[in-house]
């Protein structure tokens, strides 16, 4: 069955552009699910991000996880690449932090810019308040503080 988007006065405003799919909307974008591909719409049905991506999570903290092929990437509301990573899984941690295995099979934890900021002992880690990655091996515990980008605890 074909979906189509409708504004509050019951006007058509996707007749032209029948959707497989179209998700409740958040931060003013609905998810929408057409030829096998995800992009998001805006109230006005104009494509903000074009349905290009294998898989997309819903926005959060204005932000959106997006996958096409073997890269994962971070967008914007306005559709813009914050950055972009070839692993298997993305995460995010928090409203600034991203969590990824790279292609070295190394657990790495970045900004929202893509860049590096703690690289844990091990590849477990427990995200506490948002704020603090706490990463245990045999041999090893450590706190890291990610709004002051240093360990609390090392040893």
């Amino acid at each position: 069955d074909e979906q189509f988007l409708m504004n509050k006065n019951g006007k058509l405003l996707s007749e032209k552009e029948p959707y497989e799919e179209i998700y409740i909307p958040r931060y003013g974008l609905s998810k929408v699910f057409v030829n096998d591909k995800y992009g998001f719409v805006n109230e006005r049905n104009k494509s903000v991000i074009k349905p290009i991506y294998d898989e997309v999570e819903d926005f959060e903290d204005s932000l959106c996880i997006v996958m096409k092929k073997d890269v994962f990437s971070v967008l914007d509301v306005f559709g813009s690449t914050l950055f972009s990573v070839k692993t298997n899984a993305l995460e995010k941690l928090s409203p600034d932090y991203f969590m990824y295995m790279d292609e070295k099979n190394v657990l790495t934890i970045c900004n929202k810019k893509g860049e590096p900021v703690y690289l844990p002992p091990s590849n477990k880690v427990n995200v506490v308040n948002n704020r603090y990655l706490f990463s245990e091996t045999d041999d090893n515990t450590s706190v890291y503080d990610l709004l002051s980008s240093r360990f609390i605890l090392q040893n």
